[in-house]
């Protein structure tokens, strides 16, 4: 069991990154799966006879099939009541509960609707409802059995044989099809009397789901027929993807984000808080594509949006999020600030950089050409990948398209008031999986959306009537900060995991370019060791010895070892036990203890009086963890929406949205103390410094009211 529960879904990642040669066939495999290079389904049909079986089933087809075991695959597929092997509705002969004879009206020589002849494969004689005992409202102590009122089925459970070939070229598959076929016939020839199974003849070929949508790309003709394929996505449903899309989803850059958490630590406060960023990417994509579509049915021909602009910011949408590290912003925010402090990298410029590997390494350009996409399309997504500000360029310095198409970098990411796809995807799935409400409909501000004309730059405005709209959407997002994002258990549990990790920087090595190794901090420039740099990094820590170990026993083995070195390694291994306690403490929920939430008028004063009461405890400064957050149920960004009024609708003005003057704006600081033998001293110094600060806050409140 020690070894069992350090085995998890994460041995995917530790083969298919691992750069041992005798793993390279598995590798191979498991990059096969990334990239959904699958078997190819060929056919299903229902198991004849009494094969009860599946491994005799198997070997008699296989058997039967008479070609070479490595061009096909065969499964069986059980389908049953959810009872497997065991018989469900055996009519019992006396009712355990009541200790009674059974109810005659369900004996089966008896009851017209269900005298059917007993199943010799499943051995079932009667519909499972008979299994089950009914209690009345006003006898709430008696149960009895009753009579169905549906016709039962004739069979309870049912066998399905699928075959795929391991070949994907048509004529392997159609030669796989014949000789299924064939040794199925031969089967149901051979098997033994089954009278009254009523086994069906039908057959039942599974055809993939694809939606036709007829649309020229490139003006040359590259492509004049498109087949979207279907997604089943948990928030905006069936949604569909095109196929230049799909080719990008299947590669092992873009199924990497299945191992990112999109809000880092929640899930050791919401257990539900497990969605990824992969599924994230796909809603983005989603909404980007329905924004910009909706854009270009409008009647609005100055906008001159065409099919490839539509296609770009899609594949910007999808590939937005490439670049993030460990638990999203916990590696960008927390773990990077803290081991380079100047440090200027952020996800968005390795998101540029991980595109730019993707479409290098799963040879995707002559496929973006087929779409009729050119290398200033390409440069185009990578700018919309990596947006900025205007104060940052408050000249036109993009390449990818001109200033008349300014509007199109703000449906991804907009950097202007953060109204965008993102925003939108973030905000509905995060409340769904953390099970808070939200009454904001980001289809309805989508319905709404134009493209106008402010100070003479085109920029993304809204309906006026939506401004009690856009109340609700920052009103939900400050409230999913306070109680998810920066909620104390999840920043705490997140500052241990950062801890943690810090500890083993230099100890994890990862292989960069030109097989150099490159350190967790030194990844990020990267791309090829950023890869294999996931979540699945704690799991590497907790479950997996101190890398240098064999060295270290080799050197204790030694007669006269090198001490210096052997001094380096002890200490090393010793951090890398450091790192693995700490983490353990997380899994046990064995946090920092929470000290104080103080609520500020003035930050700045109140971080004088913090350290000067730390001091005065006689607590080190390394033992205390603080956490400041700012809550803005009214940010800045609110001021920036621009609106058009229905009668006007080529005209708008930027307007403050109505109800945000009413919400607050908050300061809070929590203090965690790490020891626990000063907690309660730590504890009792700021229990009095918080009445102080109380007693600021009110006198700054009862000052600012008479001001205002």
């Amino acid at each position: 069991m020690k070894v069992l529960s350090k085995l998890t879904d994460d041995v995917f990642n530790v083969i298919l990154n691992s750069t041992k040669p005798e793993l390279r066939e598995s590798r191979e495999i498991l990059r096969n799966v990334l990239s959904r290079e699958l078997p190819k389904f060929v056919r299903e049909k229902p198991l004849p006879g009494n094969y009860a079986d599946d491994k005799e089933s198997i070997e008699k087809i296989k058997q039967n099939m008479n070609i070479p075991r490595t061009e096909y695959i065969i499964q069986v597929a059980n389908l049953d009541f959810g009872m497997k092997t065991e018989n469900p509705i055996n009519t019992q002969e006396t009712d355990p509960i009541n200790n009674q004879q059974a109810d005659p009206i369900n004996n089966q020589e008896t009851n017209p609707i269900n005298n059917q002849q007993a199943d010799p494969i499943n051995n079932q004689e009667t519909s499972p409802i008979q299994k089950m005992l009914f209690y009345r409202k006003h006898i709430v102590d008696v149960a009895k059995t009753e009579e169905t009122q549906l016709f039962p089925p004739v069979r309870y459970k049912e066998k399905l044989v699928r075959v795929f070939s391991t070949k994907k070229y048509p004529e392997s598959c159609e030669h796989v099809d014949q000789k299924f076929c064939e040794a199925m016939e031969k089967m149901a020839r051979e098997r033994p009397a089954d009278e009254g199974t009523g086994e069906r003849s039908v057959e039942r070929n599974q055809q993939e789901v694809i939606v036709p949508n007829i649309a020229v790309i490139s003006d040359r003709g590259l492509v004049s027929q498109v087949h979207f394929k279907v997604f089943n996505d948990p928030v905006h449903g069936h949604i569909s993807m095109h196929p230049l899309c799909v080719l990008i989803i299947d590669t092992p850059e873009f199924q990497r984000l299945r191992h990112i958490k999109q809000i880092n630590a929640a899930y050791f406060v919401y257990p539900g808080a497990s969605h990824n960023r992969f599924e994230h990417s796909l809603g983005v994509c989603y909404l980007a594509g329905r924004v910009v579509r909706k854009l270009k049915k409008q009647k609005q021909p100055n906008l001159d949006i065409n099919d490839k602009d539509v296609l770009c910011v899609q594949i910007a949408g999808l590939c937005n999020d490439l670049g993030h590290g460990p638990f999203s912003y916990l590696f960008e925010h927390r773990f990077l600030p803290q081991m380079q402090p100047n440090c200027k990298w952020t996800h968005k410029e390795a998101s540029v950089m991980m595109f730019s590997r993707l479409i290098e390494k799963n040879n995707l350009i002559d496929k973006f050409k087929l779409y009729g996409l050119e290398n200033e399309d390409i440069t185009f997504i990578k700018e919309l990948l990596n947006v900025k500000a205007e104060e940052q360029d408050p000249e036109w310095k993009y390449t990818g398209r001109d200033e008349s198409k300014r509007f199109l970098f703000e449906i991804v990411t907009n950097v202007r008031n953060g109204i965008d796809a993102e925003t939108w995807d973030s905000c509905a799935r995060d409340c769904l999986m953390l099970g808070m409400s939200s009454r904001f409909d980001h289809m309805r501000c989508i319905k709404y959306v134009r493209a106008i004309k402010i100070k003479n730059k085109y920029q993304i405005c809204f309906r006026d009537k939506e401004k009690r709209d856009f109340d609700e959407l920052f009103f939900i997002l400050a409230k999913l900060k306070n109680m998810a994002y920066q909620h104390k258990t999840t920043f705490i549990a997140g500052e241990m995991i950062v801890e943690a990790v810090m500890k083993v920087n230099a100890l994890i090595l990862l292989k960069g370019t030109n097989r150099n190794d490159c350190t967790i901090v030194g990844a990020k420039g990267d791309m090829n060791a950023f890869f294999a740099l996931t979540d699945d990094i704690i799991t590497q820590i907790l479950n997996y010895p101190f890398p240098k170990r064999e060295e270290l026993e080799d050197l204790r083995k030694t007669q006269e070892p090198n001490q210096q070195r052997l001094e380096v390694l002890r200490e090393e291994e010793q951090t890398w036990s450091e790192a693995r306690s700490i983490l353990e403490k997380v899994l046990k929920r064995k946090f920092y203890k929470f000290v104080a939430e103080i609520k500020l008028p003035r930050l700045a004063k109140f971080q004088s009086i913090l350290e000067r009461t730390i001091a005065e405890s006689g607590v080190e400064q390394n033992d205390i963890v603080c956490q400041f957050v700012e809550l803005d149920y009214a940010p800045k960004v609110c001021k920036t929406v621009a609106f058009y009024s229905k009668h006007r609708p080529d005209f708008a003005t930027v307007e403050q949205v109505r109800g945000s003057q009413s919400y607050l704006k908050e300061t809070i600081v929590r203090v965690f103390c790490k020891e626990d033998r000063h907690f309660h001293l730590l504890k009792e110094k700021l229990d009095l410094r918080t009445d102080m600060m109380n007693t600021l806050q009110l006198s700054f409140a009862d000052t600012a009211l008479e001001q205002h």
